[in-house]
């Protein structure tokens, strides 16, 4: 018996490569096979029975053997096939590993009931007519990377840790690993990514007085479902750890992922059907970088808008290197509400940043089941081409027997025009997430902003509805045909775009957010808005009458005063500082502005009174922000000439002859200082009368 083919295809040589499980092998059970057709040599596809390879089978431990291996995938790149499968095996898991602490030694490990493995083989073009068996690998740690002393796992080895007085290893293993597939990167790195279930295990030696000792066997079943997990190649045989795919969650289960490469923004996209509880199977994805990392989250990829819940399966995916997206194929059973067998193949393109692209769209919608969708983009043609399994002729009886004549194989072979919804924001960078963030203003003040809507597929973007928003949103100058949201639309053709504004006008305080909905033939997108509002408040504290007074200045010279400007609201803001001639800041001593002050920040700056000629001046500073809030105060100083040295005190010794009322008092007693308040008084009305004298006499 053979089933499950796979098959993969060398375009520099014309080879392809298929893969299934067969039945035939050894007494214990079958094995991989495949067969290779060159294309420019129609003899090598003849069925000759003989002409296909296997991969061998070694034996991990004494009285270990093959069980079953079963559903292949294959994948070339760079001269080279990559073959990955699952297997059972006699041997179960097992770790062993001795201990040498001190003088001891001791052996520790276990063997744990579980006969799953994956695994894997790469061929090379070169090697293809070699006889049989190839050789193959299984995943686990091995013995060129093993960090154990002595010992030996068909398990993976995540971390051994070596102390005086103590050795501790970390294993873990997979089971009920199904649906392995692969992918290579354009340098040569390539993912498996399969479905199982995860369990850590710890174990080791301690040395307590000389006598080495076991530490307990602990361990951990990390899943209760199955998850997705992913390695590099390079990795299944190394020390690194699960790279988990899907987000673990209680009770929910992932199946049957896919993965395909996209050479431009080197990511993987990995696809699979999500099981939630009470809710048929969604297809969700996942993005990957060439090396393993996480580039966003899981998102959603099937949609179902029934009212009743329908199931969506068999994942698979195809890049288009043309118009550089993906596109999944999935088997739903959306339009079976009245009958279970009427599955169709549904697709939707991903853009290479996870987004969406139009809408879940069928393939096919024939009466009775269409299953197992598997896909393929041809770049000279720019085309896709589809196949699946069909039921429609199964209850046939004219296909040359009295039997049934059973499933078949069908395909689709299109060029499916799509308009793509990529998002912007007013700086010119993707709008991912989508959502506008408006940030913190001022209560009662307006800010706007604006996003790009481009249409970066190939067919026309038709945009149908702006669904409202929420105060204190709004949008600005909407195209009537948008706000409508009737059945007109305004169309953006491939590889243009159109600005929209929205604005944030808050009149209390607090935290707002909202979103609105686009909806288009390419699907509907949600993007969300938010923003704060906090009152913005200013201050130039320590003045007089609001008022900075400088003291006298010589003309043509220059005197400094400081000032604080004191930010005492809840918002940042940026100010501006401008002072009347012959006032001005002095900007070698003060921050240079604009100059951005924080809330509950405060900073310093001088002013400089340069006068250009006498008597009193009077100005206005003036501080503007951002924010919509201002501040002013007034500045003043007096200029003096250069030989203008004051009151100098009168005559000096006021009247020196004449009557005796009208001289300065004997002993000299003049006002201030510490001379009696009275005295002090007469002395001035003496001195007023004889300068009033000299004046009548003159």
């Amino acid at each position: 018996m053979e089933v499950a083919p796979k098959a993969a295809f060398d375009d520099v040589n014309d080879v392809a490569v298929i893969t299934w499980q067969d039945s035939r092998g050894d007494s214990n059970g079958g094995k991989i096979y495949f067969k290779t057709l060159t294309l420019t040599n129609p003899s090598t596809c003849a069925a000759t029975v003989g002409s296909e390879k296997y991969f061998g089978f070694t034996n991990s431990t004494v009285g270990d053997g093959l069980v079953v291996r079963e559903s292949p995938f294959i994948k070339y790149y760079d001269e080279a096939f990559y073959f990955v499968w699952i297997e059972e095996r006699q041997q179960a898991h097992t770790v062993l590993h001795t201990c040498t602490l001190g003088a001891g030694t001791l052996s520790v490990g276990n063997t744990i009931s579980s006969h799953s493995y994956l695994g894997f083989a790469q061929v090379d073009t070169a090697d293809l007519n070699n006889a049989s068996p190839f050789p193959s690998e299984f995943m686990h740690t091995s013995n060129a990377y093993s960090p154990l002393n002595s010992g030996y796992t068909t398990m993976k080895v995540i971390a051994a840790e070596y102390g005086v007085d103590e050795e501790l290893i970390t294993v873990e293993r997979y089971s009920s690993i199904e649906n392995p597939s692969i992918d290579c990167s354009n340098s040569g790195s390539c993912m498996i990514v399969f479905e199982g279930l995860r369990s850590e295990y710890t174990f080791g030696c301690e040395e307590n007085s000389g006598v080495v000792e076991p530490i307990a066997w602990e361990n951990t079943d990390l899943d209760t479902t199955a998850n997705i997990y992913a390695f590099r190649l390079t990795e299944l045989a190394d020390t690194s750890s699960q790279r988990r795919v899907n987000v673990r969650e209680d009770e929910i289960s992932n199946h049957a992922p896919s993965v395909k490469f996209d050479s431009v923004t080197q990511r993987y996209l990995i696809a699979w059907e999500k099981h939630e509880n009470s809710v048929k199977p969604k297809i969700f994805g996942q993005l990957l970088s060439s090396t393993g990392s996480y580039y966003s989250g899981n998102f959603q990829i099937g949609y179902d808008y029934e009212t009743t819940e329908h199931a969506q399966t068999s994942p698979d995916i195809a890049y288009d290197s043309t118009n550089r997206r993906f596109l999944v194929t999935w088997a739903d059973a959306r339009t079976g509400a009245t009958s279970i067998e009427n599955i169709d193949v549904y697709g939707q393109f991903v853009n290479n940043s996870g987004a969406l692209s139009g809408n879940n769209f069928p393939l096919t919608t024939n009466q009775y089941n269409q299953q197992n969708p598997s896909a393929a983009y041809n770049p000279a043609s720019q085309r896709f081409i589809t196949l699946w399994e069909d039921a429609r002729n199964l209850s046939k009886s004219d296909c040359g027997s009295a039997q049934p004549c059973g499933s078949d194989i069908y395909a689709i072979r299109y060029a499916l025009g799509q308009p793509q919804i990529t998002l912007y924001n007013e700086t010119g960078s993707i709008l991912n997430p989508a959502q506008i963030n408006f940030g913190n203003i001022n209560t009662s003040t307006t800010l706007q902003k604006s996003f790009r809507i481009r249409n970066s597929g190939d067919d026309v973007l038709r945009l149908k509805c702006f669904s409202a928003l929420n105060s204190p949103f709004s949008y600005v100058n909407l195209p009537t045909v948008l706000s409508a949201c009737d059945d007109n639309y305004q169309d953006i053709n491939p590889g243009t775009e159109q600005t929209y504004n929205v604005t944030f006008s808050p009149t209390t305080n607090g935290t707002f957010t909202t979103s609105f909905e686009l909806v288009s033939n390419a699907g509907y997108r949600t993007i969300y808005l938010t923003g704060t509002a906090q009152q913005a408040a200013i201050e130039v504290p320590n003045l007089t009458n609001n008022t900075l007074s400088f003291a006298d200045t010589t003309i043509n010279t220059t005197s400094s005063m400081s000032f604080r400007v004191r930010n005492s609201g809840q918002v940042n803001y940026v100010i501006n500082i401008q002072a009347g001639s012959p006032f001005a800041v002095d900007t070698a001593g003060s921050p240079a502005m604009p100059y951005t002050l924080n809330a509950g920040s405060e900073a310093v700056f001088y002013i400089n009174f340069t006068p250009a000629s006498t008597g009193a001046i009077t100005r206005t500073v003036t501080i503007t922000t951002d924010a919509g809030i201002s501040t002013s105060f007034n500045v003043s100083g007096r200029g003096i000439a250069a030989s203008d040295g004051g009151d100098n005190g009168g005559d000096n010794g006021g009247d020196n002859g004449g009557d005796d009322d009208d001289g300065e008092p004997s002993g000299g007693c003049s006002a201030g200082g510490s001379a009696n308040l009275p005295i002090a008084l007469f002395a001035l009305a003496g001195i007023a009368k004889v300068m009033m004298r000299r004046k009548e006499e003159e």
